[in-house]
């Protein structure tokens, strides 16, 4: 039941102590007008600040229970993905073990060579392509 000052304004001094009431604004009964106002909105913005820090620490006590992410484990593989019979997305992942293990052995530069190895001689295409 949160309103503006502007709405609570309007409101008369049985209306206001109503709120007040709900809200649990303490000598609601014995304030004025003008107080009334101050202790309800007082109380809003309070109670509107608790919510937000009751939520915040649910998340944090939520986030707590997890453990860390496992990092996926590093591996050295090639990727083909298809895109129609005459287009392919390659992508090469190279492990760092594997990286180092050829530098070692002498590798200045690593490439990925892709190769049409389907046999047929150019020009000429499976049955099933268009």
């Amino acid at each position: 039941m949160n309103q503006s000052l502007s709405s609570l304004a309007r409101l008369t001094l049985r209306q206001l102590r109503r709120v007040a009431s709900d809200l649990g604004v303490a000598l609601y009964s014995r304030k004025s007008k003008d107080e009334l106002l101050d202790a309800i909105s007082t109380k809003q913005e309070f109670s509107a600040g608790e919510k937000r820090i009751e939520t915040a620490i649910s998340l944090a006590e939520m986030e707590a229970g997890f453990g860390n992410t496992p990092l996926p484990l590093p591996e050295t593989r090639v990727v083909f993905l298809p895109r129609d019979p005459q287009w392919a997305y390659v992508f090469w992942e190279i492990a760092a073990d594997s990286r180092r293990s050829a530098e070692a052995a002498g590798a200045r530069q690593l490439c990925l060579r892709v190769c049409d190895v389907t046999g047929l001689h150019d020009g000429s295409s499976h049955p099933h392509t268009l």
